[in-house]
This record gives structure tokens, sequence and C-alpha cells, in this order.
């Protein structure tokens, strides 16, 4: 994304946001530099937010599986 050059300004920016990448790839960077450097003066991103949702789980198994 750094390195992208477009001719113009643009009017609508759509990330592609998929479960863990919204945190895990620092997708707000991302998207923040977007709209710096491509979006014009009263364009938009769409979607506007997005909503992490988590629940607790214990699962002695899972967790004894990752550590080793």
């Amino acid at each position: 994304m750094r390195n992208v050059e477009l001719p113009k300004l643009v009017d609508v920016i759509v990330p592609e946001i998929i479960s863990k990448a919204v945190v895990g790839q620092g997708m707000a960077e991302l998207i923040g530099h977007c709209r710096d450097q491509f979006l014009r003066a009263g364009g938009i991103i769409i979607p506007r937010s997005a909503r992490l949702m988590l629940a607790p789980v214990q699962s002695p198994e899972r967790f004894t599986k990752e550590l080793d």
C-alpha cells in the first residue's frame, strides 16, 4: 500500500476486513494511510466501523496443545 500511486483521489475506499485481520495485521493503520493518501475530501470508507466480539472459553486441552 505504501508504494501505490493513483492518478487521482477516490470517492470510496472499501477495505477487505476479514476476521482476525482487523486486529492482527495493523488494518487500522493501513486504512488510515489509505484515507490520508487516496480519499478525496467528502469521500467515505465502507464499512465505517468494525466491531470485535469476544467470548471467554475454557479449554485446558487446547491450551496444552498450543504450548507444546
